[in-house]
C-alpha cells in the first residue's frame, strides 16, 4: 500500500502555509512538527502530557494547536499534537478521516469525501 501525501493549504491564528502533509491512517492523532506549528498558531497546553509513541521512538507532548486546512476544495478544521522531532511536517491521523468520512485511495494517491453531511458543524 501506498503512502499520500497532499500539498496542503494550513492555516492557523499566526499565518498560512502550503505544507507537505501525510494522510496516515495507521496514527491515531494528528501531529505537526513543533517548529511549524509555532510559526501558524498559538500553541495551546493539553490538560495533561501524553505519552506517545512513533515509529523513532516515544516522547511527551505538551501541546496542540488548532488548524484549517484547505483539501479537495473543502475548508476543514482539527486540532494537532506538536512533537519536536517529527520527520513530516504535518500527518494526519485516523481521527481526522473519521470524523470527516474520508476515504483513502493509495493506488491513485487520492482522497475522497463521502458524505457532505459531516463538512458541517452540528450543534444540538
Amino acid at each position: 500500500m501506498g503512502l499520500i501525501y497532499k500539498q496542503v493549504l494550513v492555516k492557523g491564528n499566526k499565518g498560512e502555509w502550503t505544507l507537505r502533509v501525510l494522510m496516515d491512517t495507521g496514527a491515531s492523532n494528528s501531529v505537526i512538527r513543533s517548529d511549524i506549528a509555532h510559526k501558524l498558531g498559538t500553541p495551546a497546553p493539553l490538560a495533561r502530557t501524553i505519552l506517545a509513541e512513533f515509529a523513532s521512538g516515544r516522547g511527551e507532548v505538551k501541546e496542540m494547536v488548532s488548524l484549517s486546512l484547505q483539501l479537495d476544495g473543502h475548508e476543514v478544521v482539527t486540532t494537532a499534537l506538536l512533537l519536536e522531532n517529527l520527520t513530516e511536517e504535518l500527518l494526519i491521523g485516523a481521527e481526522f478521516f473519521q470524523r470527516y468520512k474520508i476515504l483513502l485511495d493509495p493506488e491513485k494517491e487520492d482522497i475522497r469525501f463521502t458524505d457532505p453531511e459531516a463538512l458541517k458543524v452540528k450543534i444540538i
